[in-house]
């Protein structure tokens, strides 16, 4: 069985990479490839420009998604096809999306946009929500459940070497990062941050990680870390002095100080402790 080619439209892929909830469970099964997103170029600049807008501490997110998932264009409309998508929306936005859909003619088009869900699109278009699509075919979320192997390494030490891992979310070089099985294979930088991953048994656990690399591949996930603690190993006391530390060392104002390396010791040691106790 082919995947099946799923339109998403501007709201799907925006709520997807920003929310938890079911545009992001069918965004993730693009990037695992259980599912063939269609994408148009329209949409993905339509999204840019909200994200610079309205999120744009959080761009990096998108860029990243866009650059490792693999996905279907849809092709450019023409005067005569925004012509017959405008007879069936009353939105102006809307008729380049609708256009896209009928032209691509996905398997399923996903938006939650009230005008492209009418008894008019839908009798011309497959359109519906996500939770609508994942309801109907849970054979898809069955795929995404499988389980890869994490390793988190150190020049000093294995830190750890996880065959039941089901999902693990990082903080890559554009923003965090997340993973199921059937990834896409990707290579990025990793940066200062709080690792996390659950296991196939349910149980959960995190770590603070910064400096290195994060390569995915074959449902392997290998992070290549300057420093990694896993919560139950961090020395809260420890790391509490040297937050302290750090700060006073910026607040004296000593013109020897080195300031963007007491600002990265900072941010590491704020890290540590902000790193959450799961329970098992």
């Amino acid at each position: 069985m082919r995947p099946h080619r799923v339109f998403v439209d501007t709201n799907v892929l925006i709520s997807g990479l920003l929310f938890r909830g079911n545009e992001a469970r069918v965004l993730t099964l693009g990037a695992q490839g259980i599912v063939t997103l269609v994408i148009p170029v329209s949409v993905i600049e339509e999204a840019r420009g909200v994200f610079r807008q309205k999120f744009a501490n959080r761009i990096g997110v998108l860029e990243e998604f866009i650059l490792g998932v693999q996905y279907e264009d849809a092709p450019h409309p023409s005067e005569s096809d925004l012509t017959v998508a405008a007879r069936l929306v009353r939105d102006p936005d809307d008729v380049p999306i609708l256009a896209g859909i009928l032209l691509a003619e996905p398997d399923f088009a996903l938006t939650g946009d009230r005008d492209l869900l009418t008894d008019e699109v839908k009798a011309v278009a497959p359109v519906c929500r996500c939770a609508e699509y994942l309801d109907k075919h849970q054979w898809v979320l069955a795929m995404s459940d499988k389980p890869f192997k994490l390793e988190v390494i150190t020049p000093d030490r294995m830190v750890l070497s996880e065959t039941e891992t089901t999902s693990v979310v990082l903080p890559g070089s554009l923003g965090y990062l997340g993973v199921l099985a059937n990834h896409a294979p990707l290579m990025t930088e990793l940066t200062t941050g709080k690792l996390d991953f659950h296991r196939a048994d349910g149980s959960a656990d995190g770590m603070a990680v910064s400096g290195g690399f994060i390569e995915v591949f074959d449902n392997v996930v290998t992070v290549l870390a300057e420093n990694a603690e896993l919560a139950g190993e961090i020395d809260l006391e420890r790391a509490e002095k040297a937050v302290d530390r750090a700060r006073q060392r910026i607040a004296a104002h000593d013109p020897s100080l080195d300031f963007d390396r007491a600002a990265i010791a900072l941010k590491k040691a704020l890290n540590r402790l902000g790193v959450p106790r799961h329970g098992n």
